[in-house]
């Protein structure tokens, strides 16, 4: 295969740039595809580069190899929501449950129909390769970073809203996998736009479930703290 038409360009810095940047972004989308297609098991140079319709030489030159083009797809289009994203809707000032609605959206937008993203979440539970440890970085890096943003006394920080954030981020990514390889599950339609928005409703209905829950064991609470200090009041007499 020939060198592709960014050789043709014209000369100086300012052209070089440029060629440089469509090649790279060329082998980014073709590694998306292929990865989409095929996943990383039929991964590799030559299967990235027919993809793009480029000579292989570009890509080492531009990355070079094949984990540094992974690399360089994780910093750049990234594994988990941009943190502008993922903080919309997050003030401390706001209900806790909306809070975790906001930030459980978000990942459901940037997971479902996303093949690539689904691949990687999924090659974790399959045996380790050669280019494991760079996916489980990518699949780390930012979502360590979101961690990074909450304050300790942050409310999603709190025992009862941190363990419904754990089941419930483990449950959609649950769903995100099934919606490519097994969609159907339990009469819903994963692949569909309306099984997707019905799957997430009712995640947002169990948020709601749960905030209604904890008002209740906290009027519990209050109204045994009372009838206790009601009951010292009157030193115990009938």
């Amino acid at each position: 295969m020939g060198e592709p038409a960014v050789s043709q360009e014209p000369a100086g810095r300012e052209g070089a740039t440029s060629a440089r940047q469509r090649a790279e972004e060329a082998i980014l989308d073709a590694f998306e595809r292929v990865v989409a297609r095929d996943g990383f098991r039929g991964l590799g140079p030559t299967a990235i580069m027919s993809e793009a319709g480029l000579g292989k030489p570009l890509l080492y030159r531009y990355f070079g190899d094949m984990a540094g083009l992974i690399e360089a797809w994780g910093e750049r289009r990234g594994m988990w929501p941009d943190d502008a994203t993922f903080l919309q809707g997050l003030s401390a000032d706001r209900d806790p449950a909306e809070q975790l609605k906001s930030s459980l959206g978000a990942l459901a937008a940037h997971l479902y129909r996303n093949p690539v993203r689904l691949e990687i979440l999924a090659e974790e539970l399959t045996p380790d390769t050669d280019i494991s440890p760079l996916l489980r970085h990518i699949r780390q890096g930012r979502q360590s970073g979101h961690e990074r943003l909450f304050a300790p006394d942050h409310p999603l920080r709190q025992r009862e809203n941190f363990r419904l954030n754990h089941v419930l981020f483990a449950a959609l990514t649950y769903f995100a996998l099934r919606s490519r390889t097994a969609p159907r599950l339990q009469g819903i339609q994963l692949d569909t736009e309306d099984g997707w928005e019905d799957t997430l409703q009712m995640i947002y209905e169990i948020i709601d479930d749960a905030r209604l829950a904890s008002q209740f064991r906290r009027l519990l609470a209050l109204a045994g703290s009372q009838a206790s200090t009601t009951g010292s009041g009157s030193g115990g007499k009938p």
